[in-house]
């Protein structure tokens, strides 16, 4: 069981254009999809309820604008946030190779106590094209490896592949965040594995 003061939790969203953020936003939260590519230019956010350990929470997810988001209005989401969730596309290695500026962009932001701590989930949508992939299984999971230890799912959000696992993860996530700034702020610190990735690929 997950011990929790909160009863909401946010998740941001952040990865370039054309990764499927916003499929990834509206699959989970309506189960639909759209085929066609609408770039979204406003930050937007939904609210699901999930349970977790027969305990129901809410989600507040925000699908962020890509670029325009570092402005103002992101800096505000950012310092509110409890987990953040990096996509790329795994047919497009470019999307892939700025992981890291999406998650140092993040952290300058957010500036939390630990940043070794603040729990990312990374997403490589568009497993539904896997014949046409140019970023392996193995080189996203190294990448998340070596970035903190980072949980990791190949996900489609057309197919509705592994979403239901990753958001249940990030949620999970979420809560021990929480639970360890509150233990911080009592002078009590949870041990490292506490934070233990999840992987979820194939």
């Amino acid at each position: 069981m997950l011990s929790r003061k909160k009863d909401s939790y946010n998740i941001i969203i952040l990865g370039d254009p054309g990764v499927g953020k916003t499929s990834i936003f509206t699959q989970f939260i309506n189960k639909q999809f759209n085929p066609q590519y609408n770039r979204s230019f406003d930050l937007n956010f939904e609210v699901k309820n999930i349970t977790i350990h027969n305990e129901t929470l809410t989600l507040k997810i925000w699908d962020t604008s890509s670029y325009e988001m570092i402005g103002n209005n992101g800096s505000n989401i950012f310092l509110k946030a409890d987990c953040c969730i990096l996509v790329y596309d795994i047919t497009n290695i470019d999307s892939f190779n700025v992981l890291s500026i999406w998650k140092n962009m993040f952290l300058m932001k957010f500036i939390p106590r630990t940043m070794s701590n603040f729990p990312f989930i990374v997403l490589g949508n568009k497993v539904d094209y896997i014949k046409i992939r140019t970023v392996d299984t193995l080189q996203a999971l190294t990448w998340c490896k070596t970035n903190g230890d980072m949980s990791f799912y190949e996900v489609s959000a057309k197919e509705n592949i592994n979403l239901e696992n990753a958001f249940q993860d990030a949620a999970k996530k979420a809560i021990l965040y929480q639970k360890d700034e509150e233990n911080y702020k009592s002078g009590i610190n949870l041990r490292p594995s506490d934070f233990k990735s999840s992987n979820c690929y194939g």
